[in-house]
């Protein structure tokens, strides 16, 4: 099991709209940049990491969101709303329409080469998230969203 710091940040989503989605048992994010690349790690998030959220706008400090355990949509009972689309990550697609509207209406934005949400089935863990600070937690570069926690 790896864990891993996240950082969400939307231009339209607030910290309560990031942790609703959570803890309702879904994390949002993409596979690609806009010119079709893959983003660094998000591959190598496996079943059963567990993933430190935080929130973050800028100019303002990260908010600890929570900490969350990558599980499958089957096991979740959310049949309809998510699909296994890539092999061998825990990566699915959103395929409920009403879910779609939802991300759209609070900021997220499709993968921009899958043309799709996609994202983590998670469940909430009860532990606190440590406090987030860049040199401690993000191991990449300041700007990556995605860093193995150390």
């Amino acid at each position: 099991m790896q864990e891993w710091s996240l950082k969400a940040a939307s231009t339209k989503s607030t910290p309560s709209d990031v942790r609703g989605l959570a803890v309702s048992r879904f994390i949002c994010c993409t596979l690609c940049k806009a010119n079709g690349n893959p983003l660094p790690l998000v591959h190598d998030v496996q079943m059963r990491d567990v993933l430190h959220l935080y929130f973050a706008k800028k100019g303002e400090p990260f908010q600890a969101i929570g900490s969350f355990e990558v599980t499958s949509y089957k096991e979740q009972n959310q049949p309809t709303q998510f699909q296994d689309k890539w092999s061998g990550i825990p990566i699915v697609e959103v395929v409920d329409p009403k879910l779609c509207k939802l991300l759209t209406l609070s900021g997220y934005k499709r993968d921009p080469s899958l043309r799709t949400f996609a994202g983590w089935c998670v469940r909430l863990l009860r532990r606190t998230p440590p406090q987030y600070t860049a040199s401690r937690l993000a191991t990449g570069r300041p700007t990556d969203f995605l860093a193995p926690f150390p």
